[in-house]
This record gives C-alpha cells, sequence and structure tokens, in this order.
C-alpha cells in the first residue's frame, strides 16, 4: 500500500510542478507601503515587498499595479529569502541613506487603492483592496502602513527592516521557544494612529494683522515625551503663497482678508502640524504732520487700538529714502515723530509728496504739501488736504490760524494751502477787509496785502503831489507869457 502511494506521487509531483510553479507558491509579500510619502515631501512615496519563504524568488516579470493603473510598476531582480525589497517613486532620494531597489513612476492615491501583486506567470499572489480607504498610516505625522499578521498597523517607518509588529512578535517568539506547548504568536491589533507616540507642533494663537505691517510667528516643537523640541525644523506657509523656514519669523500681508497659516514641524522620522488663523485688516498709520526745512520732521499717527511693528517700512521723498530699522514699533493710538536732520533726509520748502511705504515697496500713505512755512510752524492733515498750522510734534494737530489786517475780522475760512506766491484776499467789502490764510501762509498774505494796501496810499499821495506840482508850473508858465 505505502510502494503505491510512493509510485502515484512520484507521478503526481510532476504535474503538480507544472501547475504550481515554485514562484507561484513563492512567500513574497507587500510588506509596508508608504503612501503619504515623507516629511521631506508627498511624493516621495515607496512600497517594500519581503521574502518571508525558504527560497530566494527571480520578480523578473512580476508586476505590481494599482487597479486604476496607476501606478503600474514592472519588477525584476531577484529578493532573497527572509529580505526585502524597496520600490521608490521617481527617484532613489525618497529615503535617506537607504538605497531604492527599483524605481517607478506613478502616485498612489491619498483616498485609497487597489494593489495587487501578481507572478510572472499571471498569478495573484497578494492584494491589497484599500478602496474605502487606507486602513493604516498617518499623512500628516508620515508614519507607515505596516504589515501585522494578518492586518496593518500605523507605526514610524521601517524601510528594509522588520516592521514594528514584526519586531515585537520576534521578541514574543523567542520567550515562545522557551515553552514547548507554545509554537505561534498570535497576530498585532490594529493600532489607531492617536494612541502611537507623536511630537506636536504650535503655531500660537489666532491675531490680526494690518496690511503692510510686519508680523512675529513663533513656533513650537515638542517631543514625544512633551519635552521642547532641539534641532527641528519649522516650515511656515502663511496662506499667501509665501513660506518661511525657521522656528521664530516675520511676515506681512500686501491684501485684507482671512489666511490660513500653517507650521509643520519636523523632527527625525516624526512630524506634525498646527494651523492658525490671520486677519488681515486696513491701514490705520498714516502720515499727519511735516515740517520742512533744516529742522524738518515726519509724524506718524495710529489710529487703531493695537500696537504695530513698523520695522522695514519707509519714508521715500525724490531720490531720498529713510528705511525703519528691525524692531520699530508705533503705540496704539499714539504718534511718532521721526526727526530727520540726523538721518540726513531732509524736506525742502515749497511743493512736493512724501511716501510712505510698507515693506516690498508698496504704499500705504502720501502726504502732499505746498508752500513756505515760518518757524514754529508745519503742515498738518486733515483727510486729503493739508494745511499750515503752528508745529505740535507728537501731539494732536492744531487748526489752521486766521490773520487779518482790519480791526474788524470777517468770519473764519480755513481754505487749502495754496501756492505761496498766489495769495488770494478772501473777502473785502467797503472798509472792512480780511485776509485769510494759514500759518506761514497766513503771514504771507498779510505781508502781501499790507504792503498791497500801504502802497496804493502811497501812489494816491505822490500822484497828489504831481498834480499840485503840475498845476502849479503850469499857473507859472501861463503867467509867464501873459507878461511877455
Amino acid at each position: 500500500m505505502k510502494l503505491g502511494f510512493f509510485i502515484f506521487g512520484m507521478f503526481l509531483f510532476p504535474v503538480l510542478a507544472s501547475v504550481y510553479p515554485a514562484s507561484a507558491v513563492a512567500s513574497v509579500v507587500i510588506n509596508e507601503v508608504a503612501w503619504m510619502g515623507t516629511a521631506n515631501s508627498s511624493s516621495d512615496e515607496w512600497i517594500e515587498l519581503y521574502n518571508d519563504g525558504g527560497g530566494d524568488v527571480n520578480l523578473d516579470g512580476w508586476v505590481l499595479y494599482a487597479q486604476d493603473d496607476t501606478p503600474t510598476i514592472n519588477l525584476s531582480g531577484m529578493i532573497i529569502a527572509g529580505s526585502f525589497f524597496v520600490l521608490e517613486r521617481t527617484d532613489d532620494t525618497s529615503i535617506p541613506d537607504i538605497s531604492a531597489d527599483l524605481i517607478y513612476t506613478g502616485a498612489l492615491l491619498d483616498g485609497g487603492e487597489i494593489l495587487i501583486l501578481k507572478n510572472n506567470n499571471g498569478n495573484e499572489i497578494d492584494k491589497i483592496d484599500a478602496s474605502e480607504g487606507w486602513p493604516a498610516g498617518n499623512k500628516t505625522t508620515k508614519e507607515t502602513m505596516q504589515k501585522s499578521g494578518l492586518g496593518w498597523v500605523t507605526a514610524v517607518g521601517t524601510p528594509k527592516a522588520q516592521n514594528v509588529s514584526q519586531q515585537e512578535e520576534g521578541e514574543d517568539s523567542e520567550e515562545a521557544n522557551d515553552d514547548e506547548n507554545i509554537s505561534t504568536v498570535l497576530p498585532t491589533q490594529y493600532i489607531p494612529p492617536e494612541e502611537w507616540p507623536k511630537i506636536k507642533a504650535y503655531a500660537g494663537k489666532d491675531k490680526t494683522m494690518i496690511v503692510g505691517a510686519l508680523g512675529e510667528f513663533r513656533g513650537e516643537g515638542f517631543g514625544l515625551g512633551n519635552e521642547p523640541l532641539e534641532n527641528a525644523r519649522y516650515l511656515w506657509n502663511f496662506g499667501d503663497g509665501s513660506t518661511k523656514e525657521g522656528q521664530n519669523v516675520t511676515h506681512f500681508y500686501k491684501y485684507t482678508g482671512k489666511y490660513r497659516v500653517v507650521l509643520d514641524v519636523s523632527s527625525g522620522g516624526y512630524s506634525s502640524l498646527d494651523i492658525m488663523e490671520v486677519t488681515v485688516v486696513p491701514n490705520e498709520v498714516f502720515i499727519s504732520e511735516i515740517k520742512t526745512g533744516p529742522d524738518s520732521f515726519i509724524e506718524l499717527e495710529n489710529k487703531s487700538n493695537r500696537e504695530i511693528n513698523i520695522s522695514g517700512w519707509m519714508f521715500h521723498l525724490d531720490f531720498q529714502k529713510f528705511i525703519f530699522p528691525q524692531n520699530s514699533f508705533i503705540k496704539e493710538k499714539s504718534f511718532l515723530v521721526i526727526p530727520l536732520s540726523s538721518a540726513g533726509f531732509s524736506i525742502h520748502q515749497g511743493k512736493n509728496i512724501v511716501e510712505l511705504l510698507c515693506p516690498g515697496g508698496f504704499p500705504a500713505d502720501s502726504f502732499s504739501y505746498n508752500g513756505i512755512i515760518s518757524d514754529g510752524q508745519s503742515f498738518s492733515r486733515s483727510g486729503e488736504d493739508s494745511f499750515i498750522t503752528s508745529e505740535t510734534p507728537g501731539r494732536k494737530n492744531e487748526p489752521p490760524a486766521v490773520v487779518s489786517v482790519q480791526s474788524k475780522v470777517a468770519q473764519t475760512e480755513y481754505p487749502k494751502v495754496q501756492e505761496y506766491n498766489q495769495a488770494k484776499v478772501v473777502e473785502i467789502k467797503d472798509e472792512e477787509t480780511s485776509l485769510a490764510g494759514l500759518g506761514g501762509e497766513a503771514n504771507i498774505i498779510a505781508t502781501v496785502g499790507g504792503s498791497y494796501v500801504k502802497s496804493r496810499k502811497f501812489f494816491y499821495i505822490l500822484l497828489s503831489l504831481g498834480l499840485i506840482v503840475v498845476s502849479s508850473l503850469g499857473v507859472f508858465l501861463i503867467r509867464r507869457q501873459r507878461e511877455v
């Protein structure tokens, strides 16, 4: 009987070998999937195969593909028994210090894929059905999806090394070998990502900024034991297309709106994100007063209810620039006076425009002045208009002054500053003459107007004297002719 089974087996084995070749039953599995990429780039995806069989496997003609055909990876090369085979997307830089066994193209979907591994005969060797979403792995922490028994766990990536669950099983196996009654190890259960130790990132509280003003962004990172991280990488995304690297950075916005700021902190194989919201409101800092001449100054007023960082802002006049140094601030509801003589920045008399520019060179405000001022006077702001008034550096501007050359003063009027050589009489009625002006212009108007009145009187006196002299001369000549 035994001899019959032996003879039957000798004939049956070659037949089975032809139907089920060694490669078809080889124990090659999809062991780890980094579908979320790495901390360096979400495009740095990689897949690991593992040969847990007793013999080497030639992968020539094998294929690993997604059901939507992207990616489709034609395999080649040898995978040694008990070893790993790593596939990296695009190039061999996805995993530092790990050499790829094969490079492929085509991205895995974040929402999940169906991955199928087939041998050179077209037989399905392994399959991952993640059509409803990847069962493990974390896009934020970049922890990978690792095979654990019959299931999957989320853990720090282990390219070309045993998975976390496999390491634990190996340790358990050593203990199990001491007990002859224990021959197998139960597979590790699925562990949710939130239960794995993680580092933490903190971007700060939500804040409000004004257009053009520099804002400070201070990030914090905490390790697995909630200790402050050292030598971590901090990458800021400000939500307006700009990014910066560094734990503490500054940034300004050109336009109003609400911006989502994301801080990415990475350390070793760990990373974490935190999000804050920045509300950007219109600028309420403007030039409120200017003094021209040798002792020129510019006064800024902050009408907002918050202190504003004006580092990097600048005054611009013709070819001159004055740039505010680092850590320059203007308090809320207050004035800031900048004496310009020591900075080599001068504002000449006459007519011009001084601009206030935000970092980056776009305008925050402009101030037009026109006229000649005297000592103790300056140009003050009222809306978009400027007037000559008594100077009030660091204080609220005074109203324009009025000067009259008569004892009776007409009703006060506050016209705009005009050309100093085009002084105008505001109102002249009978014997009641009043001249309205502003500061130095008022003085100029009074001087020009007074000289004009005195000149008319002097002209009439001379004219009268001239008429008397001519009349006397005429009478004299007539009498002379009669005597002759």
